[in-house]
Protein backbone atom coordinates (compact mmCIF):
# COMPACT_ATOMS: atom_id res chain seq x y z
CA UNK A 1 0.00 0.00 0.00
CA UNK A 2 1.31 3.53 -0.97
CA UNK A 3 2.12 5.30 2.30
CA UNK A 4 0.91 9.63 2.33
CA UNK A 5 1.75 12.20 4.61
CA UNK A 6 -1.68 14.02 4.36
CA UNK A 7 -4.43 13.40 6.39
CA UNK A 8 -8.29 13.61 6.65
CA UNK A 9 -10.89 14.39 9.09
CA UNK A 10 -13.44 12.52 10.08
CA UNK A 11 -16.02 15.35 9.13
CA UNK A 12 -14.48 14.58 5.81
CA UNK A 13 -15.04 11.60 5.22
CA UNK A 14 -18.26 11.86 7.27
CA UNK A 15 -19.14 14.55 4.21
CA UNK A 16 -18.14 11.40 1.96
CA UNK A 17 -20.55 9.25 3.01
CA UNK A 18 -22.98 11.57 3.82
CA UNK A 19 -24.04 13.32 0.98
CA UNK A 20 -26.89 11.29 0.53
CA UNK A 21 -28.60 11.79 4.05
CA UNK A 22 -31.16 9.58 3.50
CA UNK A 23 -28.67 6.71 3.15
CA UNK A 24 -27.99 5.87 6.36
CA UNK A 25 -31.37 7.72 8.04
CA UNK A 26 -34.78 5.25 7.91
CA UNK A 27 -36.92 7.81 9.33
CA UNK A 28 -37.55 11.13 8.07
CA UNK A 29 -35.91 13.38 10.31
CA UNK A 30 -33.17 13.82 7.84
CA UNK A 31 -35.24 14.67 5.27
CA UNK A 32 -36.82 17.30 7.36
CA UNK A 33 -33.70 18.47 8.24
CA UNK A 34 -32.64 19.06 4.29
CA UNK A 35 -35.57 21.17 3.59
CA UNK A 36 -35.15 23.30 6.68
CA UNK A 37 -31.61 23.81 6.00
CA UNK A 38 -31.99 26.57 2.41
CA UNK A 39 -31.04 29.25 4.41
CA UNK A 40 -27.82 28.10 4.54
CA UNK A 41 -27.69 27.38 0.89
CA UNK A 42 -26.84 30.90 0.33
CA UNK A 43 -23.89 31.07 2.37
CA UNK A 44 -20.60 31.26 1.10
CA UNK A 45 -18.81 27.68 0.10
CA UNK A 46 -16.25 26.38 2.56
CA UNK A 47 -14.01 23.89 1.43
CA UNK A 48 -13.47 20.64 2.95
CA UNK A 49 -10.00 22.20 4.06
CA UNK A 50 -11.04 24.66 6.47
CA UNK A 51 -13.61 22.67 8.08
CA UNK A 52 -13.07 21.56 11.91
CA UNK A 53 -14.20 18.47 13.02
CA UNK A 54 -16.01 19.40 16.14
CA UNK A 55 -15.69 17.84 19.18
CA UNK A 56 -13.28 14.83 17.91
CA UNK A 57 -10.31 15.55 16.62
CA UNK A 58 -10.25 12.72 14.81
CA UNK A 59 -8.21 12.57 11.09
CA UNK A 60 -7.78 9.72 8.58
CA UNK A 61 -4.48 8.33 7.09
CA UNK A 62 -3.16 6.41 5.10
CA UNK A 63 -2.65 3.87 8.02
CA UNK A 64 -6.61 3.31 8.09
CA UNK A 65 -8.40 0.38 6.46
CA UNK A 66 -12.10 0.46 5.81
CA UNK A 67 -13.70 -2.49 7.09
CA UNK A 68 -17.28 -3.66 5.95
CA UNK A 69 -19.56 -5.77 7.31
CA UNK A 70 -19.56 -9.32 5.57
CA UNK A 71 -23.09 -9.85 6.31
CA UNK A 72 -24.47 -7.52 4.16
CA UNK A 73 -23.06 -7.91 0.16
CA UNK A 74 -23.75 -4.28 -0.57
CA UNK A 75 -21.09 -2.72 1.50
CA UNK A 76 -18.47 -4.33 -0.38
CA UNK A 77 -19.13 -2.14 -3.29
CA UNK A 78 -19.86 0.47 -0.86
CA UNK A 79 -16.93 0.10 0.91
CA UNK A 80 -15.07 0.38 -2.18
CA UNK A 81 -16.00 3.19 -3.77
CA UNK A 82 -15.66 5.16 -0.37
CA UNK A 83 -12.18 4.28 -1.04
CA UNK A 84 -11.75 5.23 -4.30
CA UNK A 85 -13.53 8.86 -3.33
CA UNK A 86 -10.63 9.20 -0.81
CA UNK A 87 -7.88 8.21 -3.31
CA UNK A 88 -9.39 10.67 -5.78
CA UNK A 89 -10.60 13.57 -3.62
CA UNK A 90 -7.21 13.26 -0.93
CA UNK A 91 -4.48 11.27 -2.46
CA UNK A 92 -4.64 9.03 0.09
CA UNK A 93 -4.92 5.08 -0.65
CA UNK A 94 -7.06 2.92 2.10
CA UNK A 95 -7.55 -0.83 1.86
CA UNK A 96 -10.52 -2.20 1.86
CA UNK A 97 -11.67 -5.78 4.21
CA UNK A 98 -14.83 -7.34 5.08
CA UNK A 99 -14.76 -7.69 8.42
CA UNK A 100 -13.89 -11.72 8.54
CA UNK A 101 -10.89 -10.94 6.49
CA UNK A 102 -9.86 -7.75 8.08
CA UNK A 103 -5.78 -8.09 9.81
CA UNK A 104 -5.06 -7.95 13.04
CA UNK A 105 -2.59 -5.87 13.07
CA UNK A 106 -4.62 -3.50 11.25
CA UNK A 107 -5.85 -1.62 14.30
CA UNK A 108 -6.89 2.02 13.02
CA UNK A 109 -9.90 1.48 11.06
CA UNK A 110 -13.17 3.35 9.13
CA UNK A 111 -15.76 0.63 10.29
CA UNK A 112 -19.13 0.17 8.07
CA UNK A 113 -22.45 -1.21 8.95
CA UNK A 114 -23.27 -3.89 11.70
CA UNK A 115 -20.05 -4.97 13.37
CA UNK A 116 -21.25 -6.39 16.43
CA UNK A 117 -19.89 -5.59 19.70
CA UNK A 118 -17.92 -2.65 18.68
CA UNK A 119 -21.30 -1.44 17.93
CA UNK A 120 -22.92 -2.28 20.94
CA UNK A 121 -19.81 -0.43 22.76
CA UNK A 122 -21.15 3.00 20.78
CA UNK A 123 -24.85 2.29 20.99
CA UNK A 124 -24.36 2.37 24.73
CA UNK A 125 -22.15 5.34 24.68
CA UNK A 126 -23.61 7.25 22.06
CA UNK A 127 -27.53 6.08 22.17
CA UNK A 128 -29.49 3.52 20.84
CA UNK A 129 -32.14 5.44 19.53
CA UNK A 130 -30.31 7.22 16.57
CA UNK A 131 -31.07 6.36 13.01
CA UNK A 132 -27.49 6.77 12.19
CA UNK A 133 -24.43 6.52 14.52
CA UNK A 134 -20.98 8.21 13.60
CA UNK A 135 -18.21 8.71 16.53
CA UNK A 136 -14.37 7.73 17.27
CA UNK A 137 -14.28 4.86 19.31
CA UNK A 138 -10.76 4.74 20.31
CA UNK A 139 -8.74 5.19 16.50
CA UNK A 140 -11.78 3.43 14.98
CA UNK A 141 -14.15 5.34 13.16
CA UNK A 142 -18.02 3.95 13.38
CA UNK A 143 -20.67 4.88 10.50
CA UNK A 144 -23.81 3.02 11.58
CA UNK A 145 -27.26 2.49 11.53
CA UNK A 146 -29.98 -0.84 12.10
CA UNK A 147 -29.41 -3.72 9.33
CA UNK A 148 -32.65 -3.44 8.00
CA UNK A 149 -31.64 0.55 7.33
CA UNK A 150 -28.44 -0.49 5.56
CA UNK A 151 -29.74 -3.07 3.77
CA UNK A 152 -32.83 -1.17 2.74
CA UNK A 153 -30.46 1.51 0.98
CA UNK A 154 -27.41 -0.07 0.17
CA UNK A 155 -28.53 -3.27 -1.26
CA UNK A 156 -30.45 -0.99 -3.89
CA UNK A 157 -27.20 0.87 -4.69
CA UNK A 158 -29.05 2.78 -7.63
CA UNK A 159 -30.54 4.98 -5.61
CA UNK A 160 -27.44 6.65 -3.87
CA UNK A 161 -27.20 9.86 -5.28
CA UNK A 162 -23.80 11.38 -4.62
CA UNK A 163 -23.42 14.92 -4.38
CA UNK A 164 -26.11 15.73 -5.48
CA UNK A 165 -28.14 18.67 -4.09
CA UNK A 166 -26.30 20.55 -0.98
CA UNK A 167 -23.40 18.30 1.03
CA UNK A 168 -24.02 17.55 4.73
CA UNK A 169 -21.62 18.68 7.64
CA UNK A 170 -21.67 16.77 10.52
CA UNK A 171 -21.32 18.55 13.68
CA UNK A 172 -22.18 16.01 16.12
CA UNK A 173 -24.02 12.33 16.22
CA UNK A 174 -27.64 13.51 15.49
CA UNK A 175 -27.21 17.55 14.30
CA UNK A 176 -26.31 18.36 10.17
CA UNK A 177 -25.71 21.48 9.01
CA UNK A 178 -25.36 22.40 5.18
CA UNK A 179 -23.45 23.73 2.97
CA UNK A 180 -23.09 24.76 -0.79
CA UNK A 181 -20.10 22.01 -2.00
CA UNK A 182 -17.97 21.66 -5.26
CA UNK A 183 -21.27 19.54 -6.84
CA UNK A 184 -23.88 21.30 -5.80
CA UNK A 185 -26.76 20.26 -7.87
CA UNK A 186 -24.40 18.45 -10.16
CA UNK A 187 -24.92 14.52 -10.19
CA UNK A 188 -22.76 11.58 -8.86
CA UNK A 189 -21.79 11.57 -12.78
CA UNK A 190 -20.25 14.27 -13.14
CA UNK A 191 -18.43 14.01 -9.42
CA UNK A 192 -17.25 10.54 -11.10
CA UNK A 193 -16.02 12.46 -14.19
CA UNK A 194 -14.04 15.15 -12.35
CA UNK A 195 -12.65 12.32 -10.10
CA UNK A 196 -11.75 9.74 -12.39
CA UNK A 197 -11.92 11.45 -15.96
CA UNK A 198 -13.86 8.26 -17.37
CA UNK A 199 -16.79 6.15 -15.51
CA UNK A 200 -17.20 2.08 -15.77
CA UNK A 201 -20.13 -0.48 -15.63
CA UNK A 202 -19.55 -0.30 -11.99
CA UNK A 203 -20.10 3.36 -11.69
CA UNK A 204 -23.03 2.97 -13.94
CA UNK A 205 -24.90 0.19 -11.85
CA UNK A 206 -24.95 3.10 -9.03
CA UNK A 207 -26.49 5.43 -10.41
CA UNK A 208 -29.36 3.06 -12.90
CA UNK A 209 -31.76 1.81 -11.18
CA UNK A 210 -32.97 -2.08 -10.92
CA UNK A 211 -36.36 -2.67 -11.84
CA UNK A 212 -38.59 -5.11 -13.71
CA UNK A 213 -41.84 -4.79 -16.46
CA UNK A 214 -43.91 -7.58 -16.84
CA UNK A 215 -46.40 -6.79 -20.50
CA UNK A 216 -50.12 -7.47 -20.47
CA UNK A 217 -49.11 -10.89 -22.23
CA UNK A 218 -46.91 -11.94 -19.37
CA UNK A 219 -43.16 -10.92 -21.14
CA UNK A 220 -41.48 -9.68 -18.15
CA UNK A 221 -38.09 -7.74 -19.42
CA UNK A 222 -35.64 -6.57 -16.45
CA UNK A 223 -34.65 -2.90 -17.14
CA UNK A 224 -31.98 -0.13 -15.55
CA UNK A 225 -33.24 3.27 -15.52
CA UNK A 226 -31.98 6.72 -14.94
CA UNK A 227 -33.33 10.12 -14.03
CA UNK A 228 -31.33 12.87 -13.84
CA UNK A 229 -31.11 15.22 -10.63
CA UNK A 230 -32.59 17.82 -12.67
CA UNK A 231 -35.47 16.60 -14.01
CA UNK A 232 -38.37 18.26 -14.85
CA UNK A 233 -41.67 16.80 -15.47
CA UNK A 234 -42.50 18.22 -19.14
CA UNK A 235 -39.29 19.18 -19.67
CA UNK A 236 -36.64 16.22 -19.08
CA UNK A 237 -36.31 14.23 -22.69
CA UNK A 238 -36.20 10.48 -22.82
CA UNK A 239 -33.94 8.27 -24.43
CA UNK A 240 -34.72 4.19 -25.03
CA UNK A 241 -31.39 2.25 -25.63
CA UNK A 242 -31.81 -1.59 -26.95
CA UNK A 243 -28.26 -3.58 -26.16
CA UNK A 244 -26.89 -6.00 -28.38
CA UNK A 245 -26.80 -9.62 -28.66
CA UNK A 246 -24.45 -10.32 -26.33
CA UNK A 247 -25.97 -8.48 -23.54
CA UNK A 248 -29.27 -10.63 -23.47
CA UNK A 249 -29.79 -11.97 -20.02
CA UNK A 250 -31.60 -11.60 -16.64
CA UNK A 251 -28.62 -10.03 -14.27
CA UNK A 252 -30.26 -6.69 -15.10
CA UNK A 253 -26.11 -5.16 -15.25
CA UNK A 254 -24.33 -6.68 -18.38
CA UNK A 255 -26.45 -4.04 -20.34
CA UNK A 256 -24.31 -1.06 -19.05
CA UNK A 257 -21.51 -2.69 -20.48
CA UNK A 258 -21.39 -0.91 -23.79
CA UNK A 259 -22.10 2.90 -24.92
CA UNK A 260 -22.68 4.27 -21.54
CA UNK A 261 -20.04 4.04 -19.72
CA UNK A 262 -18.09 6.32 -22.74
CA UNK A 263 -21.62 7.97 -23.25
CA UNK A 264 -21.89 9.28 -19.22
CA UNK A 265 -17.68 9.74 -19.50
CA UNK A 266 -18.56 12.87 -21.40
CA UNK A 267 -18.06 16.43 -19.93
CA UNK A 268 -21.56 17.80 -20.04
CA UNK A 269 -22.63 14.89 -21.19
CA UNK A 270 -25.99 15.41 -22.79
CA UNK A 271 -26.90 11.77 -21.52
CA UNK A 272 -26.81 12.69 -18.03
CA UNK A 273 -29.67 15.16 -18.51
CA UNK A 274 -32.14 12.36 -19.90
CA UNK A 275 -33.76 9.87 -18.41
CA UNK A 276 -32.89 6.59 -19.54
CA UNK A 277 -34.71 3.48 -19.77
CA UNK A 278 -32.11 0.30 -20.85
CA UNK A 279 -34.79 -3.04 -20.56
CA UNK A 280 -33.07 -6.30 -20.80
CA UNK A 281 -33.91 -8.85 -23.84
CA UNK A 282 -33.97 -12.56 -22.11
CA UNK A 283 -31.33 -14.89 -23.26
CA UNK A 284 -32.39 -16.83 -27.04
CA UNK A 285 -34.94 -14.04 -27.77
CA UNK A 286 -34.26 -11.32 -30.17
CA UNK A 287 -35.54 -7.53 -30.65
CA UNK A 288 -36.37 -8.42 -33.97
CA UNK A 289 -36.68 -12.04 -35.34
CA UNK A 290 -34.39 -12.31 -37.96
CA UNK A 291 -31.01 -13.76 -39.57
CA UNK A 292 -28.68 -11.08 -38.15
CA UNK A 293 -26.17 -12.45 -41.20
CA UNK A 294 -28.46 -11.46 -43.75
CA UNK A 295 -28.68 -7.50 -42.88
CA UNK A 296 -31.74 -6.43 -43.57
CA UNK A 297 -35.04 -7.78 -43.82
CA UNK A 298 -39.13 -7.42 -44.53
CA UNK A 299 -41.19 -5.74 -42.15
CA UNK A 300 -44.35 -7.42 -43.92
CA UNK A 301 -42.96 -11.15 -43.26
CA UNK A 302 -40.98 -10.14 -39.70
CA UNK A 303 -43.62 -9.32 -37.00
CA UNK A 304 -43.23 -7.02 -34.30
CA UNK A 305 -41.22 -9.50 -30.79
CA UNK A 306 -42.70 -9.48 -27.93
CA UNK A 307 -40.24 -8.06 -26.83
CA UNK A 308 -40.20 -4.75 -28.28
CA UNK A 309 -44.15 -5.14 -27.60
CA UNK A 310 -42.95 -4.96 -24.14
CA UNK A 311 -40.60 -2.45 -24.73
CA UNK A 312 -43.21 0.03 -25.53
CA UNK A 313 -45.51 -0.84 -23.00
CA UNK A 314 -42.51 0.06 -20.58
CA UNK A 315 -42.09 3.09 -22.43
CA UNK A 316 -45.75 4.23 -22.32
CA UNK A 317 -45.57 3.11 -18.31
CA UNK A 318 -42.33 5.42 -17.61
CA UNK A 319 -43.79 8.25 -19.66
CA UNK A 320 -47.16 8.01 -17.37
CA UNK A 321 -44.69 8.15 -14.03
CA UNK A 322 -42.35 10.56 -15.22
CA UNK A 323 -44.07 12.57 -17.26
CA UNK A 324 -41.13 13.51 -19.76
CA UNK A 325 -40.87 15.81 -22.67
CA UNK A 326 -43.08 14.22 -25.23
CA UNK A 327 -41.53 15.58 -28.14
CA UNK A 328 -37.90 14.25 -27.29
CA UNK A 329 -38.40 10.52 -27.05
CA UNK A 330 -35.12 9.01 -28.72
CA UNK A 331 -34.17 5.90 -29.46
CA UNK A 332 -30.26 4.32 -29.96
CA UNK A 333 -29.16 0.89 -30.26
CA UNK A 334 -26.01 -1.22 -31.15
CA UNK A 335 -26.03 -4.40 -33.14
CA UNK A 336 -29.35 -6.48 -32.20
CA UNK A 337 -30.32 -3.50 -30.63
CA UNK A 338 -29.41 -1.34 -33.93
CA UNK A 339 -31.94 -3.70 -35.77
CA UNK A 340 -34.63 -2.70 -32.55
CA UNK A 341 -34.08 0.66 -32.82
CA UNK A 342 -34.44 0.23 -36.68
CA UNK A 343 -37.66 -1.96 -36.34
CA UNK A 344 -39.51 0.70 -33.83
CA UNK A 345 -38.80 3.68 -36.36
CA UNK A 346 -39.70 2.25 -39.25
CA UNK A 347 -42.85 0.80 -37.36
CA UNK A 348 -43.33 3.50 -34.93
CA UNK A 349 -42.31 6.52 -36.26
CA UNK A 350 -44.54 9.32 -35.12
CA UNK A 351 -43.48 8.19 -31.48
CA UNK A 352 -39.26 9.26 -31.68
CA UNK A 353 -37.69 12.54 -32.44
CA UNK A 354 -34.77 11.04 -33.58
CA UNK A 355 -32.52 8.07 -33.82
CA UNK A 356 -29.45 6.19 -33.67
CA UNK A 357 -29.28 3.04 -35.06
CA UNK A 358 -25.74 1.42 -35.16
CA UNK A 359 -24.75 -1.61 -36.91
CA UNK A 360 -28.00 -2.72 -37.43
CA UNK A 361 -30.12 -4.00 -40.68
CA UNK A 362 -33.39 -2.35 -41.63
CA UNK A 363 -36.27 -2.94 -44.42
CA UNK A 364 -35.31 -0.19 -47.31
CA UNK A 365 -38.96 -0.36 -48.47
CA UNK A 366 -39.90 1.24 -45.46
CA UNK A 367 -37.87 4.00 -45.88
CA UNK A 368 -39.98 6.43 -47.48
CA UNK A 369 -41.53 6.15 -43.69
CA UNK A 370 -38.38 7.81 -42.44
CA UNK A 371 -37.87 10.78 -44.99
CA UNK A 372 -38.87 13.55 -41.90
CA UNK A 373 -37.53 11.72 -39.04
CA UNK A 374 -33.31 12.56 -38.00
CA UNK A 375 -31.21 9.61 -38.06
CA UNK A 376 -28.05 9.36 -37.24
CA UNK A 377 -26.53 5.77 -38.65
CA UNK A 378 -23.20 4.00 -38.38
CA UNK A 379 -21.50 1.16 -39.32
CA UNK A 380 -17.55 -0.12 -39.71
CA UNK A 381 -17.10 -1.39 -43.29
CA UNK A 382 -15.07 -4.48 -41.63
CA UNK A 383 -17.95 -5.98 -40.05
CA UNK A 384 -18.25 -9.69 -39.78
CA UNK A 385 -20.99 -10.27 -37.93
CA UNK A 386 -23.48 -7.47 -39.99
CA UNK A 387 -23.51 -7.05 -43.19
CA UNK A 388 -22.39 -3.06 -43.44
CA UNK A 389 -24.23 -3.56 -46.74
CA UNK A 390 -27.50 -4.10 -45.08
CA UNK A 391 -27.07 -0.33 -43.24
CA UNK A 392 -25.54 1.18 -46.95
CA UNK A 393 -28.56 -0.29 -48.69
CA UNK A 394 -31.04 1.35 -46.34
CA UNK A 395 -29.01 4.88 -46.32
CA UNK A 396 -28.91 4.97 -50.09
CA UNK A 397 -33.06 4.42 -50.01
CA UNK A 398 -33.19 6.90 -46.97
CA UNK A 399 -31.17 9.78 -48.99
CA UNK A 400 -33.29 8.95 -52.14
CA UNK A 401 -36.33 9.93 -50.29
CA UNK A 402 -34.47 13.11 -50.38
CA UNK A 403 -34.46 14.00 -47.05
CA UNK A 404 -32.78 16.33 -45.42
CA UNK A 405 -32.06 15.16 -41.71
CA UNK A 406 -30.96 11.94 -42.35
CA UNK A 407 -26.89 10.89 -41.44
CA UNK A 408 -24.97 8.41 -42.38
CA UNK A 409 -21.07 7.93 -40.55
CA UNK A 410 -19.54 5.07 -42.71
CA UNK A 411 -16.88 3.86 -40.32
CA UNK A 412 -13.99 3.32 -42.42
CA UNK A 413 -12.26 -0.21 -41.46
CA UNK A 414 -14.01 -0.45 -38.41
CA UNK A 415 -15.38 -4.16 -37.48
CA UNK A 416 -18.53 -4.88 -35.35
CA UNK A 417 -17.63 -2.59 -32.50
CA UNK A 418 -19.24 0.71 -34.48
CA UNK A 419 -20.56 1.54 -31.10
CA UNK A 420 -17.35 2.44 -29.80
CA UNK A 421 -16.57 5.44 -32.33
CA UNK A 422 -20.11 6.61 -32.02
CA UNK A 423 -20.20 6.45 -28.45
CA UNK A 424 -16.91 8.36 -27.67
CA UNK A 425 -17.90 10.76 -30.39
CA UNK A 426 -20.03 13.65 -28.34
CA UNK A 427 -21.26 15.37 -31.38
CA UNK A 428 -23.51 11.85 -31.67
CA UNK A 429 -25.18 12.90 -28.43
CA UNK A 430 -25.01 16.44 -29.30
CA UNK A 431 -27.35 15.65 -32.18
CA UNK A 432 -29.48 13.58 -30.85
CA UNK A 433 -30.67 15.29 -27.70
CA UNK A 434 -31.06 19.05 -29.92
CA UNK A 435 -34.09 16.81 -32.45
CA UNK A 436 -37.73 17.68 -31.41
CA UNK A 437 -40.41 16.14 -32.58
CA UNK A 438 -42.52 18.92 -33.76
CA UNK A 439 -39.56 20.72 -35.28
CA UNK A 440 -37.14 17.98 -36.69
CA UNK A 441 -34.76 19.98 -36.78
Amino acid sequence: MMVYKKSISLMMILALLLVTPQLFACSGDTANDNNDSDSDISEASESKEDIEVQGTGASVDSDYVIVYDSKLDALETYAKDLAMHIKGMYDIELEVYSDAEAPAEKTKRIIIGDTGDDIDSVKSKIGAENDFIADVLGDDIVLYSSADCLYGYLVDVTRIEFFTGIAPVVNSKDSFTYRNSKYSEKNYAQYMRDTKGSLTKEDLLMIFEARSFTAADGTTLPYRIYVPTNYEKGKTPLLLYLHGAGERGSDNAVTLTNVMPDAFSHKNSPYANAIIIIPQCPVGNKWVDTDWTRGNYSVENVSESNELKAVLELVDEIGEQYAPDRDRYYVMGLSMGGFGTWDLIMRHTEMFAAAIPICGGADPTQAEKLTELPIWTAHGTADPTVPYSGTKAMSDAIAATGSAVFKFSSLEGVNHHAWEPVSRDIRYGEWLFAQKRASHN
